[in-house]
């Protein structure tokens, strides 16, 4: 359904950018006529003016405002743009006023799903490609970053319509659905706040800047740092396999959140049995906690390092099972005062440092079989579960080895418990 007059306008330019494409539609550039039909009025607020019918060419202008008059020159088929609250169209409007197309779906007077009789169709001579133009214009005032991420130090700003030239484009940080900075002079600047590039998207015309440390990343999401157990494979995500309890906890968050990034802890982790043999295999299995510590650290401060996200602007939640929960519990200890401030939630399983008394645990009998831990710092603990079952690992309960420590996602219902916390503090 269209929106009309009467009707709360929403921006939409995100939307515009998730657009529907039509099977067998060929967008085309095409010259338009030489009149405009005036009349009409935008229906949204934030409509990008396009090069050509297709939301994959480059932004040449913005009308800001729901209400805005146009006059639009000509109408032809494009690309299907879909947004929510406004329904489905594949035609496009030239307005010879901003010199492009826009979506007819932003229009409020036309019928937006077939052409309006009262404009005539743009001609059907393709228009060159344009070139690549040496300059750039902002669409608002924007600051300059030494990388391509809000985190990066601020280098200088650019007032709002100021030409520039675009020496090259990277990935980065989101902002507004973009992942995409433009290397201006010495600094970066988001994609989304310059006018003639596709801004969801690299422009063809101009070259990547090759800085493979930067990746898209949407610090809004949150980073799930999961550690498999003790002698569990990788697994696809590094976390163990599809049944195992830090994966299965990582896929069932998921289905309840969408904006949760895997973080996988690739360590080496050596079989739980070796705490019951000599030193020599003590040592061992010791070593492989040790190498998940440095690796859980490793992947936080991949967001947050860098000039990614930084630790203001990161999210995480942090999973441990079995020799994994003692890694990730170290890494917790290990971690500076900035980096505990991202942690949302903390939830471990069989952990062979549990405490009865201590960082949210789920019983009162026995300790793990490395001794207790303390209580996470900085307030951690008290965003913590640590669920032991009646099990060898973590509560010395019965003789080694014992098929409870296995238990905790079936029958459970651990995992499911600790999925239900995540999601509730994230």
């Amino acid at each position: 359904m269209k929106v009309r007059a009467g009707r709360t306008a929403v921006a939409v330019a995100v939307a515009v950018a998730v657009a529907v494409l039509t099977l067998g539609v060929d967008v085309a550039v095409l010259a338009p006529a030489a009149s405009a039909v005036g009349g009409y009025h935008m229906s949204a607020n934030s409509v990008r003016v396009r090069a050509g019918a297709s939301t994959q060419t480059a932004q040449i202008n913005l009308i800001s405002s729901a209400g805005t008059a146009i006059d639009i020159t000509c109408q032809t088929s494009g690309e299907n743009v879909t947004a929510s609250g406004f329904g489905t169209s594949p035609i496009w409007n030239y307005l010879s006023g901003y010199g492009g197309y826009i979506s007819d779906l932003f229009v409020r007077e036309t019928p937006y799903q077939q052409f309006d009789s009262r404009i005539p169709r743009c001609g059907s001579t393709p228009v060159p490609p344009p070139p690549a133009p040496s300059t750039y214009v902002t669409a608002s005032a924007v600051n300059v970053r030494s990388a391509p991420s809000f985190n990066a130090t601020r280098v200088g700003s650019i007032p709002a319509g100021t030409r520039v030239t675009i020496t090259c484009q990277n990935y980065g940080t989101a902002y507004n659905g973009s992942f995409i900075w433009d290397k201006i002079g010495n600094g970066f600047v988001t994609d989304f706040l310059v006018n003639g590039t596709p801004y969801n998207a690299f422009d063809s015309r101009l070259p990547r800047c090759g800085l493979n440390n930067y990746r898209k990343v949407d610090c809004s999401h949150t980073l799930f740092i999961g550690a498999r157990g003790s002698g569990e494979s990788p697994g696809r995500l590094g976390m163990g396999g599809d049944n195992d309890p830090t994966m299965v906890t990582y896929l069932r968050l998921k289905q309840r959140r969408s904006d949760v990034d895997e973080g996988g802890v690739v360590y080496t982790a050596y079989p739980v049995e070796l705490l019951l043999s000599g030193p020599t295999y003590v040592a061992q299995y010791l070593s492989g906690v040790r190498d998940g510590t440095a690796k859980a650290l490793a992947v936080l401060r991949t967001r947050t390092d860098g000039n990614v996200c930084g630790w203001e602007h990161t999210k995480t939640v942090i999973v441990g099972y079995s020799s994994g929960a003692w890694a990730v519990g170290d890494a917790i200890d290990q971690m500076t005062p900035e980096e505990r401030k991202t942690i949302r939630g903390v939830v471990t399983y069989g952990n062979p440092r549990y405490n009865p008394s201590a960082n949210g645990a789920s019983g009162s009998q026995g300790s793990g079989l490395r001794g207790p831990r303390g209580p996470y710092p900085d307030g951690v603990n008290m965003r913590s579960r640590d669920y032991c079952r009646q099990e060898w690992v973590c509560k010395r309960w019965r003789p080694a080895p014992d098929a409870e420590h296995g238990r905790y996602v079936t029958p459970g219902p651990d995992v499911d418990n600790g999925v239900a916390f995540l999601a509730s503090v994230i």
